[in-house]
């Protein structure tokens, strides 16, 4: 696996967005993660998987539970049917070793605290 770009930005309606670029088993992906914030404050997170990925869905679904481990600390629990990973502020808080993410991610996490929620 080949992690190539790591971005992080909090998007106009105020949720984050970490955007990955990486190699996985010969596969380029570019993903995009999208945290928000529930009702009740939590953090969430989600990823989709994509049926005209090469190989499938489920190929797809195997390629991000592995890039998922090095981003998040593991894959997220799958709902959906096996169409979206989900992640929490655990995650999040791991995706924050990287120095691209680091900032971002605090800056939002902050923001938070004062309530504004999707």
């Amino acid at each position: 696996m080949e992690i190539r770009r790591v971005e992080a930005r909090i998007d106009e309606d105020g949720r984050l967005r970490i955007r990955v670029e990486a190699v996985v088993d010969g596969v380029e992906m570019e993903r995009e993660y999208t945290f928000f914030r529930r009702k009740d404050n939590a953090t969430s997170g989600s990823v989709s998987t994509w049926t005209r990925a090469p190989g499938g869905r489920e190929a797809d679904l195997t390629r991000l539970k592995a890039l998922s481990t090095v981003i998040f600390g593991e894959a997220g629990a799958l709902t959906d049917g096996g169409k979206k990973l989900w992640y929490t502020t655990r995650h999040l808080e791991y995706a924050m070793r990287f120095k691209e993410v680091k900032e971002v991610a605090e800056r939002w996490l902050r923001e938070g605290e004062g309530g504004h929620v999707t």
